[in-house]
């Protein structure tokens, strides 16, 4: 499982950002409803655990494709 921030969310999707730079693509179907609880407007960043779906991309970044992200959820000090 990797770390990572969340950065942005929409209504289809959020994006995760990790401390290399790196930015994965997090279907809502992916997340866990303790990550859904937080979304909130204007965005409160927050640290989640996810693994990577390398099978899948979702555009590029300075860093690299950004991959799928599944298995999303919030970190338990974090909750």
């Amino acid at each position: 499982m990797l770390l990572g921030t969340v950065v942005a969310f929409g209504k289809k999707a959020l994006t995760i950002s990790t401390e290399d730079g790196n930015q994965f693509y997090a279907p809502a179907d992916e997340l866990s409803p303790s990550v859904t609880d937080k979304l909130r407007w204007p965005v409160e960043r927050f640290l989640v655990s996810f693994e990577v779906d390398k099978t899948r991309i979702c555009g590029e970044t300075l860093s690299g494709p950004r991959y799928y992200a599944q298995y999303v959820m919030t970190i338990k000090n974090n909750a």
